[in-house]
């Protein structure tokens, strides 16, 4: 795989899929058929909603992402369990272009803690920051970010597309 797949293909390949907690429509484990579908359609960057992962155990992004080539974020919205939270259920991206930034936002309305009998739950906002165009830097023949404003690097070159 090329260091970075965005400038060695000028197609940048999206996935969005509710995982369901890593299990079929019949509720029985489905991680190995999700694994293959992603690794089948081979994109550069998932979006996995639903995404149920343990907080003390080895979870499925790491080996998700291990397979894919990819980084891995995720963003749980719920910690769910018994007396400790045992696992969070939330959002997820797996990115193969680097990653420049993440952020995220657990959205607060309405403003009060789910107990299940809401009519729904907190929900989570997760966004990455990645390359998606590149420029030569004309004075010393490197790449830079394109349109990356002010604080491009370098600071003092012009970079065009």
């Amino acid at each position: 795989m090329p260091a970075n797949p965005v400038l060695a293909n000028p197609v940048l390949r999206i996935l969005h899929w509710n995982v369901h907690s890593w299990k079929d429509d019949g509720g029985q484990p489905s991680f190995r058929e999700i694994a293959a579908f992603i690794g089948g359609q081979d994109p550069d960057v998932v979006s996995l909603v639903e995404v149920s992962e343990p907080w003390a155990a080895p979870g499925r992004l790491p080996e998700l992402a291990r397979r894919t080539g990819s980084a891995w974020v995720f963003s749980p919205a719920v910690e769910l369990g018994g007396e400790a939270p045992e696992r969070g259920y939330g959002n997820a991206l797996l990115v193969r272009p680097p990653l420049l930034a993440v952020q995220q936002w657990t959205l607060t309305w309405p403003p009060r803690v789910y107990d299940g009998t809401e009519p729904s739950e907190a929900r989570t906002v997760a966004l990455a920051r990645v390359p998606l165009a590149t420029a030569r830097c004309g004075w010393a023949a490197r790449t830079c970010p394109a349109a990356a404003g002010p604080s491009a690097w370098p600071p003092s070159a012009s970079c065009s597309a």
